[in-house]
């Protein structure tokens, strides 16, 4: 009886050892992608309309296995991405065109997980330093004002701890008919972030086609809105 239990358990054991030899090999020769998996956007300047940066990863198949991507599943709203060609095959490329749109100062960090034939194939990590835009003014177009005018949204970048001054508009027989107080929306130590909304009356435009807002040392030229 002693005999026959240990020759069992000795026939099991070797079937085991056999098992999970097959399992390593099934493992090895299954996709490695050979390429970098993240990337660094570096520092970008957030300004009143988001700012966009594209970036496309290229990981080759250095298997003999092809494979299938089932899926791509960013982590955060600000990152998109689309696969080229979803079937790679043995020796093949895979690229990844991701799109990353920064919303706010500060770190981010954030990844795509790509899923090949129902698992995890690769994580793509991207990251970006947000930051204050340099100083300046800038005006982004609302639409027409009902009765006549136009409304803007004005952003302001200075160091001044005050708020700006009142906005005035020149050229083109310009002039800000209603302008709303200049709201604190962003600062760090070095820089504040300034908004302000207005409206800018125009009884007929000149030749020069030219208007812009200014405030204080600052202006900016919104003259394509009416063209």
């Amino acid at each position: 009886m002693t005999t026959s239990i240990r020759t069992i358990l000795a026939v099991l054991l070797s079937l085991a050892v056999s098992a999970c030899g097959k399992n390593e090999e099934t493992d090895a020769g299954g996709p490695r992608l050979v390429g970098a998996t993240t990337h660094d956007f570096g520092v970008i300047e957030v300004e009143a309309v988001q700012t966009t940066r594209h970036h496309r990863f290229v990981l080759t198949n250095a298997s003999a296995t092809p494979f299938v991507v089932d899926r791509l599943v960013p982590t955060c709203g600000c990152l998109s991405a689309t696969v080229e060609a979803s079937i790679v095959p043995a020796g093949g490329e895979l690229r990844v065109d991701v799109t990353f749109v920064a919303q706010r100062p500060g770190v981010v960090a954030q990844s795509v997980r790509v899923v090949a034939d129902g698992e995890l194939l690769t994580t793509l990590e991207v990251k970006a330093l947000g930051v204050v835009a340099a100083e300046g003014l800038d005006a982004h177009h609302l639409g027409e004002v009902i009765g006549g005018g136009h409304r803007f949204l004005l952003t302001l970048r200075t160091r001044a701890d005050d708020p700006p001054p009142p906005p005035q508009a020149h050229g083109s027989n310009a002039a800000v008919v209603d302008a709303k107080p200049w709201e604190l929306v962003f600062q760090t130590e070095e820089s504040r972030r300034w908004q302000a909304v207005v409206s800018i009356g125009v009884s007929s435009v000149d030749s020069s086609g030219a208007l812009w807002l200014r405030c204080g040392d600052w202006n900016t030229v919104v003259a394509d809105w009416w063209r």
